[in-house]
């Protein structure tokens, strides 16, 4: 585990960074393969975080939503528990149009 928060949706914490899934994955792909993986995973998780951004303010809470679905998806995948926690709250949020969206 490496350093915890808090959870966003209870008073636990989370790992922002689950090693142990990083490991795993590593041993089932091979260094190379996975270095690869990792490489191009964490632009994607860039642009992603950007078009989310875009979003908001945009007040696209559909489209946020997808995109958020798909970042936490792809995050929980890489041992990003922390972002991956975060976008779950962010696809709830826009999905039940909560009040820090812009309006």
């Amino acid at each position: 585990m490496i350093s915890g928060y808090p959870s966003v949706e209870n008073n636990t914490t989370i790992e922002v960074l689950a090693v142990s899934v990083l490991d795993e994955l590593k041993l089932s792909l091979g260094i190379e393969r996975f270095n690869s993986i990792i490489s191009i995973t964490l632009i994607e998780i860039e642009k992603r975080i950007e078009t989310l951004y875009q979003l908001i303010k945009e007040d696209d809470r559909s489209l946020l939503k997808i995109t958020a679905h798909g970042l936490k998806g792809e995050s929980a995948t890489l041992g990003a528990l922390f972002l991956s926690d975060a976008c779950k709250k962010m696809e709830l949020m826009a999905e039940n149009g909560d009040a820090w969206l812009p309006t």
